[in-house]
């Protein structure tokens, strides 16, 4: 649980509570008067390379990384002056504290502050922060959306997140270099919705399990002509599941531009037939789409749109089989590079596409894995090269046999395998592992190698025996940089025979 005096910032933390935890101030911070008076001799180097080093850290998404550019513009008003757009360039405001760290929190101090109240505040009174925001990640609260619906009751702790909301909207007009925003479990207003048509830079836009205004008829009354959106993710879950809802929130992906779509709703796909377009689609993500969905799904990849698709991904979609096994075949990618989505469908698309260079393949039973195996040794006939392939296999026995077979003799080309599996660590180790080791050899070129069961969990007092694994994996092939044989942690390559293990979460 992150140090509940993150939420507190009346208060600085103390040493040792800042080692470890995820404390982030939302203030603009100020170096103190001693600081000031004592420049870093460092600082003989250019200001441009300094903004070229910590971009790193603005980069990287990781909270210890956030926090660590912020103790940096601790160190001087020089470093003050080169991090603190950094630090605003990209940010993530979440409008409700938990309940838990917000009694802790009361115990501290009388004052609990949320930090996104602090942040909008500091970004209204700093006009020299203001082009500097370029991404913006909102968290809601999720009985916002569904309590609004549901019941006429509105606790505090919605009132709250609701008034954080609205101070954001009213903040928006002022991040002209905005350039991706993302919203998850928010209850829409109409100003919100139109505030995002008016933003000059915005071109990628996410929508997690929103709800869309109510009246409906007040969304996008005063809109511009042409939207400029290049990446749109809608995806509402069971929260939005009117027709009024989703035809107006789908006004989002009818722009001219629009390269990538991801979405749940059928109805997104169904409103975007009917609309021109000048630029086609790129990326194509569909997720939990279901059986009565199969011919609308057929008749948008076969559309002109798709024509140029490079990434098709179709997540938790459960199609019919005559969708799957009928006599007209599918549509023709000649652009395709990465396929994401069942086995059932991945032969439609082997056969045709030369491009094909990356592959995931999902399975929900034991039978599925013939299926996949199958479809790659097919793959491998018809001479495709694969530099990426992330598959689950649920059988014990193609893990310890068949896999390998097929990736090793037929893939040498691999740069990243990835193999999701159930085999419990005691035979993984006896039977997996040494099968793997004798197959990498012949991989001459893989970089990253990931085998993880996410049903077992590694004894953590085990770590000796995954240092060994990791040594003797690397031996065998010296192009690995980067290996994960759990779900928790990951072993990075920092030189010639030196690795470390690092926290999933710190990735």
């Amino acid at each position: 649980m992150p140090n509940a005096c993150m939420y507190a910032t009346d208060e600085k933390p103390t040493q040792g509570e800042r080692q470890g935890s995820a404390w982030f101030p939302s203030h603009a911070p100020t170096p103190s008067t001693t600081e000031k008076r004592s420049e870093c001799p460092a600082l003989v180097l250019p200001t441009e390379l300094w903004i070229y080093i910590l971009q790193y850290f603005s980069r990287c998404a990781s909270p210890s990384a956030r926090r660590q550019l912020y103790y940096i513009s601790l160190v001087s008003s020089s470093f003050h002056t080169v991090a603190l757009p950094l630090l605003y360039s990209h940010l993530t405001l979440s409008a409700y504290i938990p309940l838990a760290i917000r009694s802790h929190c009361a115990l501290r101090t009388p004052m609990v502050k949320i930090p996104a109240v602090t942040t909008l505040r500091t970004l209204a009174s700093r006009p020299d922060l203001h082009n500097v925001v370029k991404s913006v990640q909102f968290l809601g609260h999720i009985d916002t959306v569904v309590l609004s619906r549901r019941t006429s009751a509105r606790t505090s702790d919605i009132l709250e997140a609701n008034g954080i909301r609205d101070l954001f909207v009213s903040t928006l007009p002022l991040l002209t270099s905005l350039n991706s925003i993302s919203f998850s479990a928010v209850a829409l207003t109409s100003k919100l919705c139109n505030a995002l048509f008016f933003l000059p830079r915005l071109e990628q836009l996410s929508l997690k399990d929103c709800r869309a205004p109510v009246p409906a008829s007040a969304i996008f009354c005063g809109r511009p002509g042409e939207i400029k959106l290049k990446h749109v993710e809608l995806v509402f879950g069971a929260w939005t599941d009117t027709a009024v809802e989703v035809g107006l929130l789908s006004t989002f992906v009818y722009g001219p531009d629009l390269t990538t779509l991801t979405t749940d709703q059928p109805r997104v796909l169904a409103s975007l037939l009917t609309r021109e377009f000048t630029t086609k689609l790129r990326r194509l993500e569909l997720r939990r789409f279901r059986e009565e969905d199969g011919s609308l799904v057929r008749e948008f990849l076969s559309n002109e749109r798709c024509s140029a698709l490079k990434a098709l991904v179709l997540d938790d979609c459960a199609f019919s089989r005559d969708f799957r096994d009928a006599d007209h075949s599918f549509p023709s990618f000649p652009e395709l590079q990465m396929y994401s989505g069942p086995h059932e469908l991945a032969h439609r698309f082997f056969a045709t596409q030369v491009s094909l260079q990356h592959i995931k393949l999902s399975a929900t039973s034991a039978n599925d894995d013939h299926g996949g195996v199958w479809d790659l040794n097919r793959l491998a006939t018809l001479g495709r090269t694969l530099l990426s392939l992330d598959i689950q296999l649920y059988h014990e026995l193609y893990l310890i046999h068949s896999i390998w077979v097929v990736v090793g003799r037929l893939f040498p080309m691999l740069r990243v395998l990835r193999i999701e599996h159930n085999v419990p660590p005691k035979l993984f180790q006896t039977h997996v592992l040494p099968k793997c080791l004798t197959t990498l050899p012949a991989m001459a070129h893989l970089e990253k190698l990931t085998l993880v069961a996410p049903e077992f969990q590694l004894d953590p007092l085990d770590d000796h025996w995954q240092s060994a694994a990791v040594r003797d994996l690397a031996e065998c092939q010296p192009t690995l940089r980067a290996i994960c044989l759990s779900r928790d942690n990951m072993w990075i390559r920092l030189g010639k025979g030196e690795w470390k293990m690092v926290k999933m979460d710190e990735l």
